[in-house]
């Protein structure tokens, strides 16, 4: 047999004649090649892949039915003809597992679009690919000390999936990019090409064969006689090679062939501007220690009303979510990196560990559960916050408040309050102030008790959002499910476990007094001092190399009965209150005696008692 193998690494091509083998890999090269080769067979078939063309049609009356082959006039043959030819190419250039997924469509162009969907996505998919491409073509520069070959092959490779996706830039602006990217031992060449004549119809390769015949001729020997003429002595370059290297070390990064990763936390970035952004800014940020609502609390026939409204607005199935554990830093990667579209379309896309997180508004409805509405965070123009309480059936001028000019919770019933619990826990989580109710609260109660078509994906997209300007990140458990439907890897990063203490049961509201349907809001004057008691609850693990440490505390108010309410006493209560009493007096005793001795000198004193000079 004939080897395949020619002089100096040259191999065989590939056959003109046979449709190139897609393996389920590297779509996009497959895809350009694809259709250079329907192209250069007939171009008609191309046409017809890119405009489709099903069974032909007749006019039936006003309705237009299908012909049967009978009926087939010879255009109609030819272009039966031609899309089955691209059809057999298309079977032809694809494996078993791909031929599953086009084996039902009827047309070439039907197969063309079914294969773009699979591997580049919607347009909502593609969109966010162009966003991030984007986002790497203007950030792109020239890195020291390599090859000039190696940077227009990291620009390739940024230009071409652009192009593919739809996005072009003129060999005008692509020539001006390269030369603004440029280090600045490179000016004098940048200065003499802007200035030359053709400069306007310099072409990018054009340009790229200039820079390299400049490194290759010129360059090297400008940079050799520089070298000779300044060199130092070799104390001296050795007390800069330290300097560089301590330069290098006060960054929060180490580059790894071409990921940046965060040396504390171990993650990988793309981009070393995002590497560092996450250190300085979102590495220190406090995780809201999760809520969870446990099912078994709608079971009550006290809470049951409850149930019906969430479900009515189809956010049971989020406020159930839970997750054995949550991952503090790739959390703070996600909110780091994160940039969302809002409007008709709503989607996400974040950077976690190297990998792109995006979800779309079918994403959301699919993971949580979350349906589309036509209202967003403007509700109606008819909302007031006194109606809200006339319906919560309070006067808002009959409102008692505690340390905070927002209305108490003391204000609501049971069941109510149960409510405002999980909008201020759950669906909009606040890191402090859960025993005021506050304007958020009023309107998801407005949107609750009235059933208003509410857009909870806009919602949600909304609250990550605002979320990245916060000194606490919360949602951790629906971020932890997105991460894990991006399959992100959690053995990366630390693992806090969620505790029994983040589950809402109905133990936390049995102790609790409120008011009662159709009473007057409580007198704070006959509740017993309130017991502001500072939860146990989860603390954040630190990141791997010690990164910050918090403690997240969630604040629950109980009251007592009334007084006049209160039982009798039971006999133990009795000797705990006079041992209590006693307790004090002896205190109070040990009061005035420090005073006595103040005034009168020690009781055992050894220098006889001598008065002090700053007694009464």
């Amino acid at each position: 047999m004939a080897s395949r193998m020619f002089h100096a690494g040259v191999t065989e091509g590939q056959s003109t004649t046979r449709p190139p083998l897609f393996d389920g890999t590297n779509y996009s090269y497959w895809k350009e090649r694809m259709r250079i080769f329907i192209q250069s067979n007939d171009y008609k078939l191309w046409l017809i892949v890119k405009n489709g063309y099903g069974v032909p049609m007749k006019k039936v009356g006003e309705v237009n039915v299908p012909k049967t082959e009978e009926e087939f006039t010879d255009e109609d043959c030819k272009k039966m003809e031609l899309n089955a030819k691209a059809i057999n190419m298309i079977y032809c250039s694809v494996n078993v597992d791909d031929y599953r997924k086009i084996s039902r469509c009827e047309t070439a162009k039907q197969m063309w679009e079914k294969l773009e969907v699979t591997y580049e996505g919607t347009a909502q998919v593609r969109e966010a690919k162009i966003d991030h491409l984007t986002h790497e073509y203007e950030l792109f520069s020239m890195k020291e000390n390599k090859k000039t070959e190696e940077m227009f092959e990291r620009f390739s490779n940024i230009i071409n999936p652009l192009n593919l996706l739809g996005k072009t830039y003129t060999d005008r602006e692509l020539v001006r990019k390269v030369l603004r990217s440029l280090s600045p031992k490179w000016r004098s060449k940048v200065d003499a090409i802007e200035e030359g004549r053709d400069f306007q119809t310099t072409t990018n390769d054009a340009l790229r064969g200039n820079l390299i015949t400049y490194k290759t001729t010129q360059l090297s020997k400008v940079v050799e006689e520089k070298s000779k003429r300044g060199r130092m002595p070799r104390c001296k370059n050795a007390s800069s090679r330290q300097e560089s290297a301590a330069e290098e070390g006060e960054r929060p990064w180490r580059r790894e062939g071409s990921k940046y990763i965060h040396i504390q936390t171990g993650l990988a970035f793309n981009i070393g501007a995002s590497a560092e952004r996450f250190h300085n800014i979102f590495l220190t940020k406090e995780i809201v220690s999760p809520k969870i609502v446990n099912k078994d609390l709608f079971k009550s026939a006290t809470y049951a009303p409850s149930k019906s409204l969430f479900s009515q607005q189809g956010l049971l199935r989020f406020i159930y979510l839970t997750y054995e554990f949550f991952s503090p830093n790739l959390i703070r990667q996600f909110y780091a990196n994160l940039r969302t579209t809002k409007g008709d379309l709503p989607s996400l896309i974040s950077y976690v560990d190297g990998k792109t997180v995006f979800i779309d508004g079918a994403g959301f409805t699919s993971l949580f559960g979350l349906r589309r509405g036509e209202i967003t965070e403007k509700l109606d123009e008819t909302f007031q916050d006194e109606a809200i309480w006339r319906q919560l059936g309070l006067d808002h001028r009959d409102h008692k408040f505690r340390n905070s000019s927002n209305p108490s919770v003391i204000n609501l019933t049971l069941i109510q309050r149960v409510q405002q619990y999980i909008f201020s826990y759950v669906l909009l989580p606040r890191d402090s102030n859960h025993g005021v109710v506050n304007k958020d609260d009023i309107r998801l109660f407005h949107v609750l008790l009235n059933n208003v078509k509410f857009d909870w994906v806009h919602f949600f997209i909304v609250a990550l959002s605002d979320g990245t300007r916060f000194s606490h990140l919360r949602f951790s458990i629906p971020i932890m499910h997105i991460l894990a439907h991006c399959k992100i890897d959690f053995t990366r990063d630390t693992q806090v476990p969620v505790k029994k203490t983040c589950f809402i049961t109905e133990a936390m509201f049995s102790r609790i007094v409120y008011r009662e349907e159709g009473n007057a809001t409580p007198n704070l004057d006959l509740i017993v001092a309130d017991e502001e008691e500072s939860q146990n609850e989860t603390q954040v693990e630190s990141s791997r190399a010690g990164g910050s440490r918090a403690t997240e505390h969630v604040t629950r108010e109980r009251r007592t009965r009334p007084r006049e309410e209160a039982p009798e006493p039971s006999w133990v209560k009795r000797i705990f209150d006079t041992l209590t009493c006693i307790r004090d007096d002896v205190r109070q005793l040990n009061e005035r005696m420090t005073r006595f001795e103040q005034y009168r000198g020690p009781r055992h004193s050894f220098s006889g008692g001598a008065r002090l000079a700053n007694s009464l």
